[in-house]
């Protein structure tokens, strides 16, 4: 699910999962892989009472317990996890898109392209 903000910062609903990866995948993620496979993922520590359902905001963590992101789940895939942020202080909601979205439109002004390109380029933006 998503975040609230409140006066002493954020805070996680109780609704949202934790994922925990395994000891030797979570460096590959650490080092920057946005996808985070079924079979990399220690079901052991990330059980709970029920699969979350597609599309929910899971927080991802290593191992060691370290955060490691905020990604969107799909249990029905190969790809369980796609990292959304890495940064533990992003919310996930309407303006985190809107805000992801500038920002992609920014970088390919600033590159250059402003009558014709690809907005949106997957994991890239």
């Amino acid at each position: 699910m998503f975040y609230n903000r409140e006066a002493a910062g954020f805070r996680k609903k109780l609704s949202m999962q934790t994922i925990y990866l395994r000891k030797k995948i979570a460096p590959r993620i650490e080092n920057g892989h946005p996808w985070i496979f079924a079979n990399e993922v220690d079901l052991a520590r990330s059980a709970s009472a029920s699969t979350p359902p597609a599309g929910d905001i899971v927080e991802v963590r290593n191992g060691f317990d370290k955060f490691v992101g905020y990604g969107y789940i799909n249990p029905k895939s190969q790809i369980l996890v796609r990292l959304l942020s890495r940064n533990q202080k992003d919310v996930i909601d309407e303006a985190f898109f809107h805000r992801r979205i500038a920002e992609a439109w920014a970088y390919r002004q600033h590159i250059g392209y402003t009558e014709n390109c690809r907005l949106i380029f997957g994991e890239a933006d």
